[in-house]
């Protein structure tokens, strides 16, 4: 099953990812990415995330591991999950971003673009402009999706895996944004892409976002929306994914997090295929450490974005250690069941897989 992929598209063998680590490692080591840097307004920064996976009845050779689909795509080898420069101008009133990387998950999550997209921006995770003034911000070129609790940066999130929930939706989109904040607890955003998970428009069909976000107290509650023709068997119809997230700090030791969609893709010669997935996290952190729960499933009976008719849940705990400033260390156990065989293991409906991983920020 491709990431984020279209129907009909197929899956992407994994290059070998030695010469990418190398030049990552190298451009965080030998950049000022490395001292976390300011020259002229810019802030420089870097990271470098590095994982094992083992995957319980793997084949003997996990060198196309695929049983995420992001992170921890290969099995059974240390590999370069995402190594990445970070220059950043904070707009006054103008500014930009800019974020080159390099990886396996880099590669997953461009699988689904059309070769000269996927070419020209292989190494490309977010390049944006952007202007404020007073309470509007206004931002435009590549950058992450407002859709979804979880991001693509496994270091920034409470799990260093993916939910499926995250997986598939979108990551990132290419477009304009609009970002009112009438107040500080209150978030307005309006989104003209060029369509889901796609940096090149090639089927002259635009998309529409829309992200509504209020704090109160505690609790946070956001809207996100986003609905556009996107290519299908039938040609380019609508798709629309409707996504509801409620975050809570419970207390100093304890939060919750739970997001639940629903998504449609219109057909003309098959019924129109809906899907909806729930998932919950549960949070405690002390000192050093953060363990995190999360419990999710989703339902695709149709197949409308997976590309496969199934149900999928997904059961993970993490512990997350801060050994240093710049330095996080994630120990992870995962367990996933589907009601069709889409695991790497022959004909196997279920995968127990253990990772372990260490994250570095500069």
């Amino acid at each position: 099953m491709s990431p984020r992929c279209d129907e009909g598209r197929p899956r992407r063998s994994l290059p070998s990812p030695c010469p990418k680590a190398f030049f990552a490692a190298f451009l965080i080591a030998f950049s000022p990415a490395a001292f976390a840097a300011e020259w002229n307004g810019i802030n420089i920064s870097g990271f470098l995330d590095l994982y094992v996976a083992a995957a319980k009845d793997q084949p003997a050779s996990g060198r196309n591991f695929a049983g995420l689909g992001t992170v921890a795509t290969r099995e059974g080898e240390l590999a370069l999950d995402l190594a990445g420069l970070d220059l950043r101008k904070d707009p006054a009133p103008w500014g930009f971003t800019l974020v080159l990387a390099a990886g396996d998950e880099l590669e997953a999550i461009h699988a689904a673009e059309e070769p000269s997209a996927r070419d020209t921006f292989r190494n490309v995770y977010q390049a944006s402009v952007n202007y404020k003034k007073e309470n509007l911000l206004v931002e435009a070129g590549l950058f992450p999706s407002h859709i979804g609790f979880e991001g693509a940066l496994p270091h920034t999130n409470w799990n260093y895996s993916h939910s499926w929930v995250a997986t598939l939706s979108p990551f990132y989109q290419t477009g304009v944004k609009l970002v009112y904040t009438p107040d500080e607890n209150t978030t307005i955003e309006l989104h003209a892409l060029n369509g889901w998970q796609q940096i090149a428009d090639y089927n002259d069909g635009k998309s529409a976002g829309l992200k509504l976000s209020r704090r109160a107290d505690k609790v946070t509650a956001t809207f996100n929306a986003i609905y556009g023709d996107e290519p299908t068997p039938d040609g380019n119809l609508p798709r629309s994914l409707y996504d509801l997230i409620l975050q809570a700090e419970i207390s100093k030791a304890w939060s919750a997090a739970l997001e639940t969609y629903r998504g449609r893709q219109q057909r003309e010669t098959t019924p129109d295929a809906d899907w909806e997935a729930t998932a919950l996290w549960v949070r405690w952190t002390a000192r050093r450490n953060a363990l995190t729960f999360r419990a999710e499933r989703f339902d695709d009976d149709e197949g409308g974005i997976s590309g496969t008719p199934q149900q999928l849940e997904s059961y993970t705990a993490t512990w997350a250690f801060q050994a240093h400033e710049s330095a996080k260390l994630f120990l992870e156990l995962r367990r996933d069941e589907s009601s069709a065989d889409i695991f790497p293991a022959d004909e196997s409906r279920r995968q127990d897989l253990a990772i372990a991983a260490l994250a570095l920020a500069f």
